[in-house]
């Protein structure tokens, strides 16, 4: 995350929290499907107010989308699959990058 010189304390504020909320998201999509998970969940997860959630994302739709534009800066962007075969090649590999970006419990 850079935040720009002349941005103030709150706005860098914000921007932290938003960053935290779509992170929740992906964890919780890692885990969950898209029609279970809800702001509520994501708020928790993120240790926020459900209305937090929505000042950053207005609707689910909302937040979706900014996931799919982060996830497409992190891998790039999404291409079709060919075969069932390569899904199961790829999705383990997405879990690892997953709990690799968590923190780790001591």
């Amino acid at each position: 995350m850079t935040i720009p010189a002349d941005t103030s304390l709150r706005d860098e504020q914000v921007e932290r929290t938003r960053v935290r909320i779509l992170d929740a998201a992906v964890a919780l999509l890692a885990g969950e499907s898209f029609t279970e998970l809800t702001i509520p969940l994501v708020a928790e997860r993120t240790g926020v107010a459900v209305r937090t959630v929505y000042r950053c994302f207005p609707s689910k739709d909302a937040l979706i989308d900014a996931v799919a534009v982060l996830a497409d800066g992190r891998f790039g962007p999404a291409t079709f699959l060919e075969s069932v075969e390569e899904v199961r090649r790829l999705v383990p590999g997405l879990f690892d990058l997953e709990r690799r970006a968590q923190p780790r419990k001591r």
